[in-house]
């Protein structure tokens, strides 16, 4: 196609930084096991390390030893208040962390969620069987039952008989006095670093007429532990997102205010992990979107649909802004589908304007357009945006999206936009085949924006528009392009001309072939006679 021969045929913005790059997760994951500690401070003492029971990141891998968090700057303060809770707990517990290589041991993991802006904290602790974990034996060794209740009520009153403690930390602005002068360089730098890209965030919004996304509210009370769920599990790995949770203690739901919106999020459901940075996405996707609402003059006339839509963030933003009027939404987990539900009334939309479905969206896509189509008509026009997992999309959402003739333009969001991405692009954008039918799409813009900061990974915002049938066949370079220089000529009259091109064409390689005709019977006359003068002159050799 014209637009992949180009130079350069998709236009590829600069990145968005996140406006937060310190203690920016609202959701931290710690694991249960042991950490070490030397008990002599002299490094020729040989006395083995002490083994204590402690919660933490695992930095070297299951086979490691667990690892403070505090030193890590991307993890809030309250996660590591928690941590250190969870800590003097487990030094008077008699129930141990739960151990990988032998699956015995009851405490496995713990999940933090935290709203600053709702002043919101839930905690889900996940344990092993407190009659054993999968590889306990019959022996009572590995049995606390007698312990469990008694242990479960003691770690709530830990975690929320007072605010979290805020403990000092090591990094950023306020690094524990040095002598080493290239560490203090260094955070010096970083600062700096800090203050230039929140002066090019302020840049690039201004110059992308994106909403600059909401500052964290300051909070008005110390943050407190609102919820807390217990979750059982005696597999060898992880447990599915659907996997059932037992409420201790507090509410039973945990919310985040992202954008105009409130969002519900489950135990288990999908929510991105940087907030303020999720603004910055989320206005970069309102601002493709609203390019296509726009040119049908009323965006209410406009259908989104969401797939892999989680608790339906993305699609009820756009709704609250005003740039689409009907929303579909599909998603795998069924937790997230019921939250998405609960948030779209939570958000002032009845079901009449949202659909949401808990399903694999290759087996339902199909239908719900067909569906829309028989709610809203055949013509309405539709917006789809693609948020999936690092896998990418099913081969069978592809053929759906490719189908559906009313999607003109995909705005696809990619956490592996050098994997799963290339991928899903090529048969998007590939020629029509048995499998993938309807015209293809073209990439046209990429928006990277920094969700994770001080890490090597982004989310990139990649628009896919349809190609027209003229561009598609070739007839017309860039439809779009040459409208917008006004020298586009209507199809009908590129038709004639390059009809009548070809027959001068076809007249020209006719004459050629005539002339071409002569000039071989010419030749193959005089090769007949020059093997009979060869001959003869070999023969009178001879003789």
């Amino acid at each position: 196609y014209p637009w992949a021969t180009r130079g350069r045929p998709i236009e590829f913005r600069k990145l968005l930084p996140s406006p937060a790059t310190i203690e920016y997760r609202n959701k931290i994951e710690f694991t249960f096991g042991y950490r070490y500690e030397s008990p002599s401070a002299t490094p020729q003492d040989s006395t083995p390390p002490i083994k204590i029971p402690s919660v933490g990141y695992l930095a070297g891998g299951w086979a490691g030893a667990v690892s403070r968090p505090h030193i890590l700057s991307n993890t809030p303060t309250e996660a590591c208040g928690i941590a250190d809770l969870i800590n003097t707990f487990l030094s008077t517990s008699p129930m141990p962390p739960y151990d990988q290589k032998s699956h015995t041991g009851v405490w496995r993991t713990v999940t933090c969620r935290f709203s600053k802006r709702l002043n919101q904290c839930m905690v889900i602790i996940q344990h092993a069987s407190p009659s054993g974990g999968a590889g306990a034996n019959n022996l009572k060794e590995h049995d606390y039952s007698e312990h469990w209740e008694t242990e479960r009520a003691r770690l709530i009153k830990v975690l929320t008989e007072a605010p979290i403690p805020l403990p000092d930390r090591d990094y950023g602005e306020k690094p524990p006095p040095r002598e080493n002068t290239p560490n203090e360089t260094r955070d010096t730098e970083i600062l700096k670093k800090r203050e230039e890209l929140q002066a090019e965030l302020d840049k690039q919004l201004k110059e992308h007429s994106i909403v600059a996304p909401e500052k964290d509210h300051e909070l008005t009370e110390p943050l407190k532990v609102t919820s807390i769920y217990f979750q059982e599990f005696d597999g060898l790995s992880m447990p599915n997102p659907e996997h059932p949770v037992q409420h201790a203690y507090g509410t039973t739901t945990f919310e985040e205010k992202l954008g105009p919106c409130t969002f519900r999020v489950s135990p288990g459901a999908f929510f991105q992990v940087n907030t303020r940075a999720a603004e910055v996405l989320y206005n970069a996707i309102i601002h493709k979107v609203r390019q296509v609402a726009q040119k049908d003059k009323d965006p209410k006339k406009t259908l989104l649909l969401d797939v892999c839509c989680g608790t339906g963030t993305i699609g009820l933003v756009c709704m609250k802004e005003g740039v689409v009027g009907k929303l579909v939404g599909v998603d795998i987990s069924e937790p997230a589908i019921k939250d998405a539900k609960i948030n779209a009334k939570l958000n002032g939309f009845s079901e009449k304007d949202c659909t949401f479905v808990a399903s694999r969206a290759e087996l339902v896509l199909f239908k719900e357009i067909e569906k829309a189509k028989e709610r809203f008509g055949d013509h309405i026009p539709i917006v789809a945006v693609v948020d999936p997992a690092r896998e990418g999309l099913h081969c069978d959402v592809i053929k759906a999206l490719r189908t559906t003739d009313q999607i003109q333009r995909l705005v696809y969001v990619s956490c592996n936009p050098t994997g799963s991405l290339v991928k899903d692009a090529a048969m998007l954008c590939g020629p029509p085949t048995k499998k993938y039918g309807g015209l293809p799409f073209k990439p046209t813009e990429g928006q990277p924006v920094d969700m994770f900061p001080q890490t090597n990974h982004c989310e990139l915002v990649m628009v896919f528009d349809r190609m027209a049938e003229e561009e598609h066949s070739g007839l017309v370079e860039d439809k779009e392009k040459v409208e917008m220089e006004g020298i586009f000529e209507p199809i009908e009259e590129k038709k004639e001309d390059v009809q009548k091109e070809d027959e001068n064409a076809k007249e020209k390689a006719s004459e050629e072939n005539q002339k071409e005709g002569e000039n071989v019977k010419e030749k193959s006359g005089e090769d007949e006679q020059k093997p009979k003068e060869e001959t003869k002159s070999a023969d009178e050799e001879r003789k």
